[in-house]
């Protein structure tokens, strides 16, 4: 199968590198990364319709990863997120139709449910808080669109913060966009809003591949370890897992309560990686 990547960052490369495997697998990037692995590179920019248009011909599948970041919010202006986001989206949907492309599988995020909690569900009607969140209001948007007038085959995921590249806090790109500032990662880990590398990836193989039906988006997040009407979280945790009672901080929040098992059981996969593993990865660095 030709599958064509958008987006040579973390997720898009870990993504190419998974299907080159068994699949002809091309990855399009504004510029040509340092390093590939077996799949072809595509030099061109989203925000070009033809440039877009000449990378999905002849090809089965496209998987858009490419886009800006919720961590970019203070480093790039709306002007730059609207193009990106929204334009790009617009092109590789508009010639993925084209093409006669069989499916598209569109990066989203938790930051549609802006606003919302703490129960999170996908059946929530997405709400963007700043322009991150807006700009995949409108990716969902167009993409439901394009499933509608145009009987295409377009899935919507959504990611919490990728925990591996919240790790990379020291990288000067992820530095710069969080304005030189170490994020909280226990806080982070409890909150509900994180999706690890390896999960996103087999969720967009999955969307890709496999037979479906799928419904329009789903959440790429793992069971939360609590539901709505949990106690303090911090004695829950402690009486859970003993082992960490002594590194806990005195108080932790219980954040946002989510089920996977609506994706799991639709795309076929099982989101294997959790809050307790972050949350140990998390004390650990503390």
């Amino acid at each position: 199968m030709k599958i064509l990547v958008t987006g040579a960052g973390l997720l898009g490369r870990s993504i190419a590198d998974e299907l080159a495997a068994g699949h002809d697998v091309t990855v399009l990037d504004v510029v040509a990364p340092a390093t590939t692995g077996a799949w072809d590179v595509v030099v061109g920019d989203l925000r070009d319709p033809d440039a877009t248009a000449k990378a999905c011909q002849l090809q089965d599948v496209v998987i858009h990863t490419a886009a800006l970041h919720g961590i970019h919010v203070h480093s790039h202006s709306e002007t730059e997120f609207m193009e990106v986001n929204v334009t790009g989206t617009f092109n590789v949907l508009a010639a993925a139709r084209d093409a006669a492309v069989r499916r598209v599988v569109i990066s989203s995020s938790t930051a549609v449910f802006s606003g919302h909690g703490p129960v999170l569900h996908d059946d929530l009607p997405p709400r963007g808080g700043d322009v991150y969140g807006l700009t995949k209001v409108l990716d969902e948007s167009m993409a439901e669109h394009f499933r509608r007038k145009h009987a295409m085959e377009v899935i919507a995921l959504r990611y919490g913060a990728i925990w591996q590249l919240v790790l990379q806090f020291d990288r000067p790109d992820v530095q710069q966009a969080l304005g030189g500032k170490r994020p909280d990662l226990v806080a982070l880990a409890m909150g509900g809003g994180v999706t690890d590398l390896r999960d996103a990836v087999a969720a967009n193989i999955a969307a890709a591949l496999n037979q479906g039906p799928f419904d329009a988006a789903y959440s790429v997040l793992p069971t939360t370890l609590f539901d709505e009407a949990s106690p303090n979280a911090r004695d829950a945790l402690a009486q859970r897992f003993p082992d960490l009672a002594d590194s806990l901080p005195e108080t932790l929040a219980t954040g946002r309560v989510y089920d996977a098992a609506r994706a799991e059981r639709d795309l076929g996969i099982t989101i294997a990686h959790g809050q307790e593993e972050f949350l140990r990865d998390a004390l650990a660095l503390v």
